[in-house]
């Protein structure tokens, strides 16, 4: 008897698992992210180096063929001349993906907007809104590589000891990831 729920549970999701024909089909999972490591400094022999770590994972749901429903997370870590900021953040994003059964790349746009909070020498917060378009290329039958330009924004607000401390920013850059679809 202790075994129903699991039993029961198998029973209910092992249809929905069966049914998809093609990775951006109804009921299908996409798993991305991207990671990167950038180390930046000038031509002067000093040491000053900006060194960035990034981290950022996504899960979405293929709600109808072709519209994904999920959620991003991320954290970037930043150091320069001894100081460091760290930046997270998480939130929805909806992307659309073009294309059918027998595609091998599958065009795609995608918009989030994520809370983020910001530590620096002040704890920073707000929000920033992701646009980005891109491609998909299957290099086997649940495994792509995606390439996408991007437009970030960023607002936010602290407190330091100076009183209210509000700025914001954007962005526009290119990315690359392995994204996993589960169908």
């Amino acid at each position: 008897m202790r075994y129903f729920p699991i039993l029961l549970t198998a029973l209910l999701l092992a249809p929905s698992a069966l049914a998809q024909s093609y990775p951006i089909d109804q009921g299908s999972y996409l798993l991305g992210g991207t990671a990167s490591f950038t180390s930046q400094g000038d031509d002067d022999d000093d040491g000053e180096r900006l060194t960035t770590f990034e981290l950022s994972p996504s899960f979405s749901y293929f709600v109808t063929p072709g519209l994904a429903v999920g959620a991003e997370m991320f954290y970037i870590s930043n150091e320069f001349l001894g100081r460091s900021s760290t930046s997270t953040g998480i939130g929805p994003q909806l992307a659309y993906f073009f294309g059918g059964p027998s595609s091998k790349s599958y065009p795609f746009v995608a918009a989030g907007v994520s809370y983020t909070s910001m530590k620096f020498s002040t704890t920073y917060s707000g929000f920033s809104a992701d646009l980005s378009g891109g491609m998909v290329f299957m290099v086997a039958r649940n495994v792509g590589l995606t390439a996408e330009a991007f437009y970030r924004t960023l607002s936010l607000s602290g407190d330091n000891d100076f009183g209210d401390d509000d700025f914001s920013t954007n962005a526009i850059g290119i990315r690359g990831a392995v994204t996993a679809f589960i169908f």
